[in-house]
């Protein structure tokens, strides 16, 4: 039995022993320590409760980051595995950020009650490899929690945040806001009362800025069961005393028992708080009571589906104090509580304390607005939600309704008057600053921007604050929110909410100021137009303070959302105005005609568009070859519909997300006009397919300048950071995009929709022609000026003999048929075995002569070029080998009948074919042109038999370079003739 025994040991032994060799390994060099550490772990209040997101492990030696995998952690909480989702390594320190779950914790977790262990391998920066490990639990850090210090009173504890100015000192004079528990965190470990919620937040710059850049907030935590307001205010007073609170600006706020303890302080002390929140109150204000708070400002706030405390709690209490004449009480009700943030689903119906501290505003989808009933035991309690923007002078959120309140007495009045001011962004139009001109000069050091609320339309924070003298310039946060219509003086406030001096030291705590009008300079750059059917804005460039010369014109056509009357939609539902901005005014030749249409009613009417567009080109001296069409959406349709109705018109068009689709039948009148489709994939307003069929149908027409310009989604929104939504992808136009945005689709792709696959080519701009930087570039590249064209064709003798003229005709031809020419100015290179021997033009009297390697052609008795012939007979002064031989001629200056140069010439390069022995088309090089030929020419199209040089050469009837069924027709017509 012994023996047994020792051998069971032995093994178990011998066991440990490889297990501990085949996991653990000391680095090849021997200096380097065994793997060890410790840990923190870190959580944070969440509107749901604390939870524990990251481990901080230390350890005694780096790790190689590049073996390091969140797979190679377990973590433990509590008693809850929980998933590491990432790893980071940073010399000695691993942070393991865990998966976040969505569930409470609320108070502390023990050391023994954590664990973070290593399970699969890592390796050290030595070297060393390990794979199993312990690491010993440290401490629990809650940085928000910890940055509150810590006090205790009469039956209670207590946490208090201390804002700390410049020198690090406690401020002065600043509000205190007073957060109650409810019944789950009675007790003694004087930190549920502030991890039960996400009350941290109203720790963070943005709600400290709210009440002037400093608020104490103090979480009381009672031992027992309800609050007690006695031993509460023995508190408060000793922290107003400690560090000299503003004490006309106290505020309190409460959730179920702490909604009660609320009310229960309110009535104990009814002229001691500024304002007052009792969320989901477990009591009720009686009518005796409410008789007392007739003056403070009360918000009531309650989820409708809360089972736990029911909504009748907070309205009969809102009802008895509007009833004793409290002007100043509300509901702020919502349907439910907000969601977790990580599990998405909704807060029970008892957290709508989880809406107090995210600041939440009452233009949520979830908030009640107007009046109401709640039904509850058949008991009907009716009431009205107020939102916050309709309260006062309207307020953003709760925090800056609360700091608005205060029991200071009214100081003397400033009076003034203010604009408000607005741009265009990629996301529509925005109010950004507010002047303010005041009846007293004041004194900057005594501004401040939290000193000023704005509503414009709504609340708007002031990001900042100048002043010079009587002017006073509100600079606004952005929201990154479009208004796009314009904002009435009515709906404009200005309101001080803290103090302001003037330069005589007369302090302002209130002042009446009246709205005058909004203002747009981008807008107002435009002028404003009108037919009898449409209205228009157009921006109108100057030269020398008049309006610009021989100028191209774009036209902006809206979308379904600015179709209307007010004139100014069409220009401010996108960034337009950046098109009159210099740098892209530049790229059209300094100046550039914009024009923006509002139409009444959708869709546009191409007829009354055209008619605003020719009284423009009537009254100003619009370049006509050089107008351009763009729109988006249902301006996309009015884009699509304009180039069809008037396809000779424009010089060049792109629809952006068209709510419509070019027909086969209507791009074969399209073929000439060069056109880029812009559009998002994610957009799901107007599909991706409408822009594909368009542009694949104009390709099947034989548009050759017609492009897809995709791009993933649309850009982001410049102030929130986020993308806009998919249907805006016009405001990649206006920002004059590059095709080298990461959002860009570049090539040959797929798009399916409804199970139908829409195949697409995006091309990038930079390979449109010679490439363009931007659209307008590409714009401005295109023009409808009529063109010269040279035409390069071999036309006389194709067995060239050393003593022979070989002849090329050049047709000189306008596209407009009713312009002649009188001159053309060319240069001429051929391949150094030639030389030009004359020129000739039949039936006309015409000159030639020849200055500094130019050729001049001209009229010598007046007449006119008309689509003439003109040949040019060259001989080879040198040995010619068989072979090709290129032959080009530049269209220098083309004059027409008036002596003015035509632009925009286009020449073609010729070849010079030589083949001494066999005439062209004898493929089988037997000295004849027969059928044998043709077969041969068509059993080479079907991939049956190669050619050598020679053959393909004399294959090449038309000289074009390709060998296609153009030359096989030819053959054939050629022995049929016997030429």
């Amino acid at each position: 039995m012994k023996k047994n025994l020792s051998r069971v040991l032995a093994l178990i032994l011998c066991a440990v022993m490889i297990f501990a060799m085949g996991s653990t390994a000391l680095a090849a060099d021997g200096d380097e320590a065994a793997l060890s550490g410790s840990f923190d772990y870190y959580s944070t209040g969440y509107n749901y409760g604390e939870e524990v997101h990251s481990i901080v492990i230390t350890t005694n030696v780096p790790l190689d980051p590049a073996t390091v995998q969140a797979s190679d952690f377990s973590v433990r909480i509590g008693n809850t595995n929980r998933t590491v989702s990432a790893a980071q390594v940073d010399g000695t320190k691993v942070t393991l950020s865990l998966q976040m779950r969505g569930s409470a914790t609320n108070t502390a977790i023990a050391p023994s009650n954590v664990t973070c262990n290593l399970v699969s391998e890592v390796k050290t920066v030595g070297g060393a490899a390990y794979s199993s490990l312990s690491f010993t639990a440290g401490r629990q850090i809650n940085p928000e929690l910890d940055s509150m210090i810590q006090g205790t009173g009469t039956g209670i504890q207590y946490r208090l945040y201390v804002p700390k100015d410049e020198n690090g000192d406690p401020v002065q004079k600043a509000p205190l806001y007073i957060w109650l528990h409810g019944a789950g965190e009675f007790g003694s470990d004087n930190r549920a009362q502030v991890t039960c919620s996400n009350l941290g937040d109203w720790l963070h710059p943005e709600v400290q800025d709210i009440f002037g850049g400093a608020l104490y907030v103090m979480a009381i935590q009672g031992r027992n069961s309800p609050h007690n307001p006695a031993n509460e205010m023995a508190a408060i007073l000793n922290v107003c005393n400690e560090y000299n609170i503003d004490m006309n600006r106290i505020y309190i706020a409460g959730c179920s028992m702490g909604g009660r303890g609320t009310n229960d302080m309110i009535v104990a002390y009814p002229d001691f708080f500024a304002a007052a929140v009792p969320d989901c109150p477990a009591s009720v204000i009686t009518p005796a009571q409410a008789e007392t708070l007739v003056d403070l400002p009360i918000i009531y706030l309650h989820a409708e589906n809360d089972t736990t405390v029911r909504l009748s709690n907070s309205i009969q209490s809102w009802r008895n104090l509007v009833n004793a004449g409290n002007e100043e009480a509300y509901c702020n009700f919502f349907t439910m509580p907000p969601a977790n943030p990580f599990t998405g689903s909704r807060l029970m119906g008892h957290f709508s304390w989880a809406w107090m501290h995210s600041n939440y505003t009452t233009t949520e989808s979830e908030f009640i607005s107007g009046a109401r009933t709640f039904t509850y035991n058949n008991q009907r309690y009716d009431y009205e939600s107020t939102p916050l923007a309709d309260i006062g002078d309207g307020y953003a959120n709760i925090a800056e309704w609360m700091a608005a309140q205060t029991n200071a007495e009214v100081d003397p009045v400033l009076t003034g008057k203010f604009n408000y001011y607005s741009s265009c962004y990629n996301y529509g139009e925005e109010v950004h600053t507010v002047v303010l001109e005041t009846n007293r000069a004041l004194n900057p050091d005594t501004v401040q921007a939290s000193d000023f609320s704005v509503y414009i339309g709504r609340n708007r924070n002031v990001s900042s604050v100048e002043v010079d003298g009587k002017t006073v310039t509100l600079h606004l946060q952005m929201r990154g929110g479009a208004t796009n219509t314009a904002i009435a003086p009515a709906n404009a406030r200005v309101t001080i909410r803290g103090e302001v001096a003037d330069k005589k030291d007369n302090v302002f705590t209130e002042g009446t100021f009246t709205a005058v009008a909004q203002i747009n300079e981008q807008l107002d750059a435009f002028d404003e137009g009108s037919t009898e059917n449409v209205l228009y804005r157009l921006f109108v460039p100057k030269e020398n303070g008049q309006p610009a010369k021989d100028a191209p014109l774009y036209v902006w056509l809206h979308g379904a959302g600015e179709f209307g009357t007010n004139n100014r939609t069409q220009v401010t539902c996108a960034n337009l105005p950046e098109w009159i901005e210099d740098d892209v005014q530049d790229i059209f030749g300094g100046s550039l005609y914009v024009m923006a249409i509002q139409s009444a009613r959708s869709p546009h009417n191409p007829e009354y568009l055209m008619e605003a567009i020719l009284q423009v080109c009537e009254q100003y001296d619009i370049d006509m070859n050089r107008i351009y069409i763009a729109g988006c959406s249902m301006g996309g349709r009015g884009t699509n519909d304009m180039i069809v109705a008037y396809p000779d018109f424009f010089a060049a068009a792109v629809p952006d997300c068209p709510a419509s689709v070019i027909t086969p039948e209507q791009a074969e009148t399209l073929k000439d006009l060069p056109i880029i489709y812009l559009h998002a994939e994610n957009d799901t307003t107007v599909r991706l397919s409408n822009s594909i069929q368009s542009w694949q149908n104009l390709k099947d027409a034989g548009n050759e300048d017609v492009y897809c310009n995709f791009f993933t989604m649309p850009p982001v929104n410049p102030f929130t950071g986020r993308r806009l939504m998919g249907h805006f992808s016009w405001a990649w136009i206006h920002s004059n995009y590059t095709t080298t945005e990461d959002e860009f689709i570049s090539g040959e792709n797929v798009y399916v929709r409804n199970g139908v696959e829409y195949p697409y080519v995006s091309t990038p701009l930079i390979d449109i022609d010679n490439g363009y930087a931007n659209i307008a570039e590409w714009m401005a590249g295109q023009s409808k000026d009529e063109k010269i064209i040279g035409e390069k064709v071999v036309v006389d003798t194709v067995n060239l003999r050393n003593s022979e003229y070989h002849s090329f005709t050049l047709r000189i031809y306008h596209e407009a048929s009713d312009t002649k020419l009188t001159s053309v100015r060319m240069y001429y290179e051929v391949d150094p075995h030639f030389g030009v021997l004359a020129y000739y033009y039949p039936d006309n009297d015409f000159e030639v002569n020849k200055d500094q390697d130019y050729v001049i052609v001209y009229s010598s008795d007046g007449g006119v070029i008309d689509d003439e012939l003109f040949t040019i007979y060259l001989y080879p002064y040198k040995v010619v080998p068989d072979g090709r031989y290129p032959f080009h001629i530049e269209l220098v200056e083309v004059n027409d009948e008036d002596g003015w140069p035509i632009e925009n010439v286009v020449s073609r390069d010729g070849v010079i074919v030589v083949d001494n022995n066999y005439p062209m088309g004898d493929v089988s090089q037997d000295g004849e042109v027969d059928n044998r030929d043709l077969i041969l020419i068509a059993r080479y199209l079907v991939h049956l038999v190669e050619f050598n040089e020679k053959q393909k050469i004399a294959a090449d009837f038309n000289v074009d370079g390709i060998i296609n069924n153009s030359d096989l027709v030819l053959v054939a017509r050629a022995i049929v003739s016997g030429n």
